[in-house]
């Protein structure tokens, strides 16, 4: 009797551990993505040549060859 809760409680534990391993991933996922945004919103705000445009949609960095 007593090994079975004590083993129920380790499978509970184990889950928590699960969850809070998925909840910081999630959270982290999250802010990876919102800089990834905001990286493209200040982005598309330069135009090809590197210069600020208004509302051109480009990237700050001139391609060259």
């Amino acid at each position: 009797m007593i090994s079975t809760v004590v083993g129920a409680r380790e499978n509970a534990t184990a889950n928590e551990r699960q969850v809070a391993v998925a909840v910081n991933a999630a959270r982290t996922e999250k802010a990876a993505v919102a800089t990834l945004l905001n990286a493209l919103e200040q982005s598309s705000a330069y135009s090809a040549s590197g210069q600020v445009g208004t509302g051109g949609v480009g990237t700050r960095f001139a391609a060259s060859a």
